[in-house]
């Protein structure tokens, strides 16, 4: 081999050009991703910042209608009559119903619906930097 072709890592410029394509994907699929990047950070953070807005208004629901069963307990037991009490206690404990259901939504959501969608993500970047044959 000739010295005066080999650059100073002992590659030719032929032994460059003749690379398989696979190993010339990831290099352009950085340049890509390093472009593209105000891109799809925008869409990441607007998913992420969704995802985080799902959750806390469902947990904040769930707290809401916590507070306001107890408050009702609490009021019923003030109440003079009897079927104003009883009113307020039936209330009450729907409201805590509705804190446990809220709690179960919560769990499937943050059980199910992030994963999904965690794997979702990065198989749709995966197929962008997957070679097309």
């Amino acid at each position: 081999m000739d010295n005066k072709n080999m650059n100073q890592k002992g590659y030719t410029k032929q032994s460059i050009i003749d690379q398989p394509e696979e190993s010339k994907a990831f290099p352009l699929a950085l340049i890509l991703a390093v472009v593209t990047f105000p891109l799809w950070i925008g869409l990441v953070a607007a998913i992420g910042g969704t995802v985080i807005g799902i959750a806390a208004s469902i947990i904040a629901s769930g707290i809401g209608f916590a507070v306001a069963g107890f408050s009702l307990l609490i009021t019923a037991y003030s109440v003079g009559g009897f079927s104003g009490g009883l009113l307020l206690t039936g209330v009450g404990f729907l409201l805590f119903a509705l804190t446990i259901l809220t709690l179960i939504l919560f769990v499937v959501f943050c059980g199910e619906l992030i994963p999904w969608l965690v794997k979702s993500i990065f198989k749709i970047g995966n197929k962008i930097v997957e070679e097309k044959e």
